[in-house]
């Protein structure tokens, strides 16, 4: 669930960042997300593997179900 979670900020985070307009406040969150992309490159990795001891048609489900929740909106 954490994976899922730190996923989900990472591109929340992304969508603040392309609409903020103040400099002060983009530096912060750019810092921020820098931060959270390792997290959501961590929470795939580890959601790639524990999903890869499913049969394969398990997997595809899986892998549908990941991509359209974790897409950016």
């Amino acid at each position: 669930m954490l994976a899922i979670a730190e996923s989900l900020s990472h591109h929340y985070i992304e969508d603040l960042a392309r609409r903020c307009t103040n400099p002060a406040v983009a530096r912060v969150i750019h810092a921020t997300n820098a931060d959270e992309a390792g997290h959501h490159a961590f929470g795939r990795t580890y959601l790639e593997r524990s999903v890869a001891r499913f049969a394969p048609r398990d997997r595809a489900v899986w892998a549908q179900s990941t991509d359209r929740m974790l897409a950016p909106r």
